[in-house]
Order: structure tokens, then sequence, then C-alpha cells
């Protein structure tokens, strides 16, 4: 083979290489970026959930309405749900490796069972009081913590 053959040949590879590394490597950070963003809105969604959350369980302590009505939502489990799967993801993806689960989702997850068994009585007992207390101050600190945070985020 002549020696412009191969150099035509060379630049023929170097120029689909280019072409698929351009195409490809584009693909990758285009799934980075959206799966950076749809952990941000799943953040934002379940931080938003325990505000909402927050304000049921001030009705029950505060207000003491204990209506119970079997359909009622405390909290959207697919939004604990979709918190969930991002922080799945958020391990798998950060420089930090962390093995356990964040309890604090499955907690929210069951919380609606929860309220509703609580509730069905028609009354709250001390001790089932003292749950919904706790549970609603270590909702705040996460809701603080949850304010901390998208402040931070949005400032940069």
């Amino acid at each position: 083979m002549k020696k412009s053959h191969k150099t035509i040949i060379y630049i023929l590879i170097y120029i689909i290489i280019y072409i698929a590394i351009r195409h490809y490597g584009g693909m990758v950070i285009n799934g980075y970026r959206g799966l950076k963003d749809r952990m941000y809105d799943d953040f934002e969604a379940f931080g938003t959930e325990l505000e909402n959350f927050n304000d049921e369980l001030s009705n029950i302590l505060v207000l003491k309405e204990h209506e119970f009505n079997k359909e009622k939502v405390f909290i959207n489990k697919n939004i604990v749900w979709n918190f969930h799967l991002s922080n799945c993801d958020a391990q798998k993806i950060g420089k930090i490796r962390y093995d356990g689960n964040y309890e604090c989702d499955w907690m929210y997850y069951d919380a609606n069972d929860v309220i509703q068994n609580i509730l069905c009585d028609g009354k709250i007992t001390p001790s089932e009081e003292k749950y919904l207390k706790n549970l609603y101050d270590y909702t705040e600190h996460l809701i603080k913590a949850y304010r901390v945070i998208v402040k931070d985020v949005q400032s940069k």
C-alpha cells in the first residue's frame, strides 16, 4: 500500500474516533447533567413535602385535629421514594462512599400509616403525642438543614 493511502486511512480512522467520542461524550455529559437536575428536583420536592408534613403535624398537635380520615395523605410516598432513589444515586456517584441508607426517608415513607393508626381511635395517648412531637422536632431540623442547603445552592 502506498504511503498516501495509509495516511488517508489513518485520517479516516481519526475522524471516526473523533466523531464517536464527541457523540458519546456529549451523551454522557448531558446524562450526568440530567441526573443532577433530577436529584436536585427530588431534593427540593422532598423539602417542600416536609414543610407540608410539619404543617399537618402541627394541626394534630396544636389544634388537636383528631379527625380520622382514612383517605388523608400526610406525606406523598412518591416524593419520598424519589428522594430515596436520588440518595442512592448520590451515593453511587459521590466521592465518599456511604454504604448505609438514610433512615429518614423510610421513616417518612411509613408516616401515613403510623399517623393513621394513631388517629384511628379518636384519641392520642401521651406516648403517641410524644412520638408526634419528636417527629415534628426531627422534621423541623431537617427543614432547617434543607433551607440552608437550598440557599447555598441558589446563591452559587
